[in-house]
């Protein structure tokens, strides 16, 4: 898998986990101030390994990894859903983050056909939630200072008109 998203920075691409990507991506660390929203990537390996379709992959561009992120289905919804993204300190504040979600979208609507995909971030997670916001994604609920928020994919004019004429 090695799809780069259609804006933002075309070099980003998502790919699957090698044994050289795996290390370089054990390796990122994010900033200080976020360590208590964003678990290590080793613990997300571990999480993964729990759920047999969840899918790690490393964030890349040209041949640095920057990032990692992970995308699954939600157990208890069965919508696809974004469980990690982590962009290693030393790559924020190049639209790197934004460029990942795009990809994620792209992957998870055009591969695999979701109408609509889950995140969660911590409330106090303000970058985290911009981001989603600005992305399109729209927050449902707050549970134990965790919020869950939804991307909808828009609406065309044929799958609007397909729609009325189930109506």
């Amino acid at each position: 898998m090695n799809i780069p998203p259609r804006r933002a920075n075309s070099e980003l691409r998502l790919i699957v986990l090698d044994a050289a990507t795996r290390a370089r991506c054990l390796a990122l660390r994010v900033r200080p101030d976020q360590q208590a929203f964003i678990p290590t990537v080793d613990a997300s390996l571990a999480l993964a390994a729990l759920y047999p379709d969840a899918r790690p992959l490393a964030v890349v561009v040209g041949e640095r990894v920057i990032g990692f992120a992970m995308y699954g289905v939600d157990q208890a919804s069965g919508t696809w859903k974004i469980y990690r993204l982590l962009i290693d300190a030393a790559s924020q504040g190049a639209g790197m983050g934004r460029a990942a979600v795009r990809a994620l979208i792209r992957i998870l609507a055009e591969e695999h056909g979701a109408e609509s995909i889950l995140v969660s971030y911590h409330s106090e997670n303000v970058p985290a939630r911009r981001l989603y916001l600005s992305e399109g994604f729209r927050e449902l609920e707050m549970d134990a200072g965790k919020v869950t928020a939804r991307w909808t994919k828009p609406l065309t004019r044929d799958r609007a008109a397909a729609e009325d004429r189930l109506r």
